[in-house]
């Protein structure tokens, strides 16, 4: 090789080297790098590796975890994964985890693994001050952790996970589902089912939760997380509270359970009535071929046994209660038993574990008369079945004919004679050794065996009593039979009346004072201030939804509105109309009052974010976006009675929707009948402008003036009601649920008036 090749062949090398130099090296697939120790506390665990191939892990044993492994423990099985120093994660109870992605650097993390089964309890580091984040997957849910302390649990015998913030701060724990995303709180619970969002907000009693983690961790047996979130379901409802009968597929609530008249039915053709089917005087839900379709979802409680009232028109067997469970699937069935012209209560009882979330009535022909969401007794054994109303059959009233002057044949068949009046008062036949009154409940059978020749008394046989003489005149008895068909006996002899005792003379007693004019203030009190010339300028309300006037009249007397703020109903009060809404607070109001000789004024100016208002074709406003008024008319009439009277009373205020052709209005229900008419005598506006305290997007400004005449009252300064002021919200579009209401009195109960507030008509002159 001459000197000018071997110059060639250097240069060559020369320029091959650096360009080697310029290339990157080839890439090149790692072995998997660690991402978590996995650590066994007790037996039975096991490692999987990206192949699923399992391993077992002894107890205290520790094993490196990459990406696409993870950890199966069986029912007694406990085991701990390490994140660096970012997250401990325990995985209980015939869990099943694997680690799908980690990413660290200097300032952020991200973890993410998907769950099967199993209890996972999670423990952010809150050193760590980097931006961090946890993806849990489940089979129809995912939750998003930001540096917080969960369990998330999924139940054995039913398809629903529990999600459970123990230490979480603002929207650093939320799960979504069903393309709904919820944020969980401290100490609050919420569970996901394979249909429907999540469930609303459901306070946790932490020593439980506990407890419950505890006896998991330790191996031991307990019932599923939900039997101790949960408590059993206690609701009673009938069919009174219906004015009219929804369309099918419009969903309707009794008692916060979701109903809905299924269009399709049992052959595609169903009849829906409203009608009073065993004379009691109730309005029930009469179906030929229908299906009755029952959502328990909203019921923040667990629903294991369900009874329903039906009256039958047909034969047995044509009639069915079916149960299902969280994913719809059917878990058991009654089959209507009775035969035509009675009634039953059907039903069913679920194991432990396995609670009901929707249920179906079929009837080829009958009526639905109720049902109930039964509690179990003291010691913890399935209720009785408890019927929705009275299962004592009302007899028809007879108009009496006349009898025939003819001697009657005596009959040994005895009618029967079934008790109408609330009590009998029975006068006993000689030789009987009880009492000479005593008294019968409502219901009682009495076998009519003889009259008096005056027919003044029937002699009756009265079961586990004997026989006695009973005063045929009302109110005491009245039967369903021709009292001329019984034999003729004499008469019961006159009782001897007691002899008249000499009054003795009783110490003087001091009379008891009168009631409290107000309620305790804890329970709210509110000014109505009086239309009249303060500080020279005379003040009105002009009915337009406009706030100024009562601006006016805030300035002039120094007495501001009331806040309305106590949650007193909450099915999901956290909910928000639109996920993206940037406030603190979804629903919150205030109230004013003021009043004149001729009106009761109130101005509520509500803020929240989603306006959806009552659509539905009765009187139910509270099922939607409303203000609400509670009053007791007769304040000191009934202080102390705990029940409800003629004088207590609702008011529901339509907002109105003009895009949906709904004008403002108002309604007035007498609660203590739970009936309601229009009050059309009401003024009711709603501002086109926005509100005094929030701006329009966000709510919405209604007063309103109902006439003192409609409410039987004649007002004068220094009157005092019994009154709560509160505000109905529901945030899911094209529905009709109550979701959650906030009021001027956090002890607020609409059954008894003695926990609502105060309302003063405040004397004119200086304030």
């Amino acid at each position: 090789m001459n000197r000018l090749t071997r110059l060639l062949l250097f240069g060559v090398l020369v320029l091959l080297t650096a360009c080697a130099r310029s290339t990157p090296p080839p890439i090149t697939v790692p072995p998997a790098a660690t991402t978590a120790r996995a650590e066994a506390r007790r037996a039975q665990v096991e490692t999987l590796d990206r192949n699923g191939r399992r391993s077992p892990l002894a107890p205290l044993q520790e094993r490196n975890l990459a990406v696409g492994e993870g950890v199966d423990v069986d029912e007694t099985g406990s085991a701990v994964l390490k994140f660096a120093d970012l997250l401990l994660v325990e995985v209980l109870r015939d869990g099943e985890l694997q680690v799908r992605q980690f990413v660290q650097d200097d300032s952020s993390a991200l973890i993410d693994f998907g769950l099967a089964t199993g209890v996972v309890v999670g423990d952010f580091n809150p050193q760590q001050e980097i931006n961090r984040r946890l993806t849990i997957t489940t089979e129809f849910a995912r939750i998003e952790v930001v540096g917080t302390r969960f369990v998330l649990a999924r139940e054995r015998e039913t398809p629903l996970w529990w999600l459970v913030g123990l230490e979480a701060q603002a929207d650093h724990l939320q799960v979504t589902a069903d393309g709904v995303t919820k944020t969980v709180a401290t100490g609050q619970a919420r569970w996901v089912a394979p249909i429907g969002e999540p469930s609303a907000g459901i306070g946790a009693q932490m020593e439980n939760v506990q407890g419950w983690l505890d006896a998991a961790r330790g191996g031991r047996a307990q019932p599923e997380l939900g039997e101790v979130l949960w408590p059993q379901a206690d609701v009673l409802a009938n069919t009174d509270p219906l004015v009219e009968l929804p369309p099918p597929g419009q969903p309707f609530t009794l008692e916060g359970v979701i109903l809905t008249l299924d269009p399709e039915g049992l052959f595609g053709a169903p009849a829906y009535a409203l009608e009073d089917c065993n004379g009691d005087g109730i309005g029930d839900i009469a179906m030929v071929g229908g299906r009755l379709q029952f959502d328990f979802r909203p019921i923040l409680a667990r629903v294991r046994a369900l009874d329903v009232t039906v009256w039958n028109r047909s034969g047995p067997g044509q009639g069915q209660l079916i149960v299902y469970d969280p994913a719809r699937n059917p878990m058991n069935k009654e089959v209507v038993t009775v035969g035509a012209g009675q009634t039953e209560v059907m039903a069913l009882r679920s194991q432990p574990g396995r609670p009901y979330h929707y249920a179906a009535l079929e009837l080829a022909d009958g009526c639905f008369l109720g049902f109930s969401l039964t509690p179990p007794q003291a010691d913890g054994s399935p209720g009785a079945p408890r019927p929705a109303v009275s299962m004592v059959e009302p007899m028809p009233t007879v108009t009496p004919t006349a009898i025939p002057a003819v001697t009657p044949t005596p009959t040994t068949a005895s009618p029967e004679c079934r008790a109408f009046a609330d009590t009998l008062n029975l006068r006993a036949g000689p030789g009987l050794d009880y009492p000479p009154f005593a008294v019968i409940g409502r219901g009682a059978l009495l076998e009519p065996l003889a009259r008096s020749e005056d027919g003044a008394w029937l002699l009756v046989a009265v079961p586990d009593a004997g026989k006695g003489w009973v005063r045929n005149a009302e109110p005491f008895v009245r039967c369903n039979f021709d009292p001329a068909i019984l034999p003729v006996e004499k008469a019961p002899p006159t009782p001897t009346p007691l002899p008249t005792a000499t009054p003795t003379a009783r110490p003087a007693v001091t009379p008891t004072p009168p009631p409290p004019r107000t309620r305790p203030e804890g329970q709210g009190w509110l000014q109505a201030l009086p239309l009249a010339t303060i500080g020279g300028y005379q003040v009105e309300i002009v009915l337009d939804g406009g706030y100024k006037d009562w601006l006016i009249l805030t300035d002039l007397s120094g007495v501001k509105p009331t806040l309305v703020d106590s949650i007193v109903f909450d099915r999901a009060c956290k909910a928000l109309f639109s996920p993206n809404a940037n406030i603190e607070d979804d629903l919150m109001a205030v109230v004013w009052f003021a009043y004149d000789d001729t009106y009761l004024y109130v101005a509520f100016d509500v803020r929240d974010e989603g306006f959806v208002p009552y659509t539905g074709r009765d009187l139910r406003f509270f099922l939607g976006d409303a203000p609400q008024l509670l009053l007791d008319v007769d304040l000191p009439g009934d202080y102390y009675d705990t029940g409800l009277n003629a004088d207590d009373l609702q008011i529901d205020f339509h907002p109105g929707w003009p895009q949906q052709d709904l004008p403002p209005r108002a309604v007035l229900w007498q609660l203590s009948t739970q009936r309601p008419r229009e009050l059309t005598e009401a003024v009711v506006a709603v501002g086109p402008q926005p509100g005094l305290f929030w701006p329009s997007e966000l709510g919405y400004f209604l007063e309103a003036a109902v006439p003192w005449k409609a409410l039987g009252i004649v007002p004068k300064p220094g009157l005092t009601l019994g009154l709560v002021a509160s505000v109905s919200d529901n945030d899911t579009a094209k529905t009709n649920v109550q979701e959650c209401m906030i009021s001027t009195d956090p002890q607020r109960n609409w059954r008894d008036p003695t926990t609502w507030g105060t309302l003063i008509l405040v004397e004119p002159g200086p304030f």
